[in-house]
């Protein structure tokens, strides 16, 4: 049977994938460093950016890639580059200005959080911001409140256990940087937030963080 695009609200394989594949690159820093990191996040901006231009080139391979992977895309990603893509290079610009707890916790805020206000706004989303953002009937509607929230419950929860657990010293950088992290989320900027909200967090997060 043909795969087709995910167009659930709720698509689960695609917010697991999301939630999978956001965070291997900033675990991997946190356990086993950041060189190795750096070199993983290289090889799948490398690996994803060739199949991108490939399939966008292509309509052969974008058919294929579709047939068999359309499952985790967005239904606005069958012609533009995917989430997966945006993830890696964030992974790897994120891992390249920041040190290793900064970008760590930032990606993480956006692995973990993004499915999780996605999954809660298309349930229980009432209060959403009217402007457009991205294609089709959801981005219209925006951003609800209620997904916002719950981005900032899982980005401050992952901070504080990360701050209990003694990752760090001090709690309220990486706070504000969770904060941060679900306000860009939720704002309908022009630029993909698998870029915007790693980016704007982490560098909230190096500006406050004692030297």
């Amino acid at each position: 049977m043909s795969r087709i695009l995910a167009s659930e609200p709720l698509n689960w394989d695609r917010r697991l994938f999301h939630m999978f594949a956001g965070s291997v690159i900033p675990l991997t820093a946190l356990i086993w460093g950041k060189d190795l990191a750096i070199g993983l996040a290289v090889f799948a901006s490398a690996v994803l950016v060739a199949v991108e231009v490939a399939r966008l080139r292509s309509d052969t391979v974008n058919r294929w890639f579709v047939e068999w992977l359309g499952i985790f895309l967005k239904p606005n990603e069958e012609r533009r580059v995917t989430a997966a893509t945006y993830l890696a290079v964030a992974g790897l610009g994120s891992l390249l200005l920041f040190d290793v707890m900064v970008a760590g916790l930032a990606l993480l805020y956006l692995a973990l959080g993004d499915p999780v206000a996605a999954v809660v706004g298309g349930r229980f989303g009432r209060h959403r911001w009217l402007g457009v953002r991205g294609a089709g009937p959801r981005a219209r509607r925006g951003k609800s409140l209620e997904g916002t929230g719950a981005f900032m419950v899982v980005a401050l929860g992952l901070a504080l256990l990360l701050w209990y657990k003694g990752a760090f010293a001090l709690y309220w950088p990486a706070a504000i940087g969770a904060l941060v992290a679900a306000v860009v989320e939720f704002l309908p900027l022009p630029v993909d937030d698998n870029l915007t909200v790693p980016f704007a967090s982490g560098v909230v997060m190096w500006a406050l963080w004692p030297v």
